[in-house]
């Protein structure tokens, strides 16, 4: 669910700098949905994370998005 600028909870977890709350975001099941999701303005979690402390953490979820999404690129 997103709010009304299209923020989903990654969006606000970093807008915050709430690592707390993206940790079980990044680990979930959906972590691909939502690491990818942009925002009205077209903002993903990782574009709005650029400038913040919680880059380093948002990277690490990209980084294991792409190992998994290249895993199932050799099953397939």
């Amino acid at each position: 669910e997103v709010d009304y600028d299209g923020n989903a909870p990654l969006h606000l977890a970093v807008i915050q700098d709430d690592i707390e709350c993206m940790m079980p975001l990044l680990k979930s099941s959906g972590a691909a949905k939502v690491l990818t999701t942009k925002n009205r303005k077209g903002r993903t979690p990782y574009d709005l994370a650029k400038a913040t402390s919680t880059r380093l953490c948002v990277e690490r979820g990209m980084k294991a998005l792409h190992m998994v999404v290249k895993k199932r690129e050799r099953i397939v």
